[in-house]
């Protein structure tokens, strides 16, 4: 039967009530593809520049080849050298990750060696718990338990950087100083995710918050 890992952790933040304004700006103020280079320097040695956005059918999808160049970390240079080939991939998945949004809270993620699929699942204003689980045929292969150990440790320690941005993020809203979030047309996935939540619940086109308890009657009347 095939492998299978779960995981689960629980993140608090303060609740921050924030609207986004979906159009192009002088100068983007957040780019994935910017974050991917600056606050994930595994997955920037991993794939690099080959990773790429897209909206196909309304759903998210991302792809990212692997670089030729090992990597520095041990767990990126380490997974690149020990993955081997998969006889029921196609040649251009070898060495393939691929990504799929599902809206409104999950992603699957397929890589050669395995899939997983992780989620957030609000549980209050302050709490959202993460969920997830990787899934990965039989295979007796010498070192194949080391490549998928290397892949959950990779996507782990991602994890916990996108922890950290959200957290410094809804600290940095409290500020003054804090712009109006803007999102640049170049973000397609970002922006085609706050669009679907706009047409679900218009309260949240709104640029202030309606105030504490009157969210649902003015979503309403939004309708």
């Amino acid at each position: 039967s095939p492998a299978r890992v779960h995981y689960r952790k629980t993140v608090s933040l303060r609740s921050t009530v924030l609207c986004f304004r979906c159009r192009r700006p002088p100068a983007p103020r957040h780019l994935p593809a910017q974050q991917k280079r600056e606050g994930h320097p595994q997955l920037q040695e991993l794939y690099g520049k080959h990773y790429s956005d897209h909206v196909i059918g309304g759903h998210s999808v991302s792809t990212a080849r692997l670089n030729d160049k090992p990597g520095k970390s041990w767990s990126v240079r380490n997974y690149q050298q020990l993955l081997p080939q998969f006889d029921h991939l196609p040649e251009e998945n070898q060495r393939l990750w691929f990504y799929i949004g599902i809206f409104p809270n999950a992603v699957l993620g397929l890589y050669p060696d395995s899939i997983e699929y992780y989620m957030t699942i609000p549980v209050s204003t302050q709490k959202t718990i993460l969920k997830g689980a990787s899934y990965a045929l039989p295979d007796s292969r010498r070192g194949m338990d080391a490549v998928r150990y290397l892949n959950r440790r990779i996507n782990r320690i991602t994890g916990d950087e996108d922890v950290s941005f959200v957290m410094r993020m809804h600290e940095g809203m409290k500020s003054s100083a804090f712009p109006e979030p803007e999102l640049s047309s170049l973000e397609s996935g970002v922006r085609e995710f706050h669009h679907r939540i706009q047409a679900v619940l218009p309260v949240t086109q709104l640029k202030q918050s309606p105030g504490a308890g009157k969210m649902l009657e003015v979503n309403n009347a939004m309708q």
